[in-house]
């Protein structure tokens, strides 16, 4: 008889310790769940429903500050790691010039597809809305 896999017991106990490990994980992430939603979630609708302009300042500043300081620490990781692997600043800032170029070119590129794209869509619409009206003047 081959021996059974030490990893699939395949014993009714085991089983049900399996299943009883995996409930009360279960319910313990619902239960964190819970409060998550009603000490931070509840609260924070609450002041956005009551205070709308203020919420939205808040939210607008938290966003602005999150963005400048993910555009620095990036910088900075990036900076510190050229500097790390021996080249100077002013090769550092040739790069970040170049890598930035780079950057604004291809968003123009991606910006004029997509206009393209659009405006090809548009005229597509316009024109079969048109073919539709010329059809059902009958």
């Amino acid at each position: 008889m081959p021996s059974p896999d030490l990893y699939e017991k395949t014993s009714f106990s085991d089983r049900l310790r399996e299943i009883g490990i995996l409930s009360v994980f279960i319910a313990g992430a619902a239960l964190c769940s819970a409060l998550l939603m009603d000490l931070i979630v509840y609260p924070t609708a609450l002041f956005a429903i009551k205070n709308k302009a203020h919420y939205t300042v808040i939210i607008k500043y938290m966003a602005l500050t999150a963005l400048v300081l993910w555009a620095a620490s990036s910088v900075a990781w990036r900076v510190l790691k050229l500097r790390r692997d021996g080249f100077g600043l002013r090769e550092i800032a040739v790069r970040a010039a170049r890598r930035s170029l780079r950057t604004a070119g291809w968003l123009l590129v991606s910006l004029g597809i997509a206009g393209t794209l659009l405006a090809a869509i548009y005229f597509l619409l316009s024109y079969n809305y048109y073919l539709l009206y010329k059809l059902t003047q009958i």
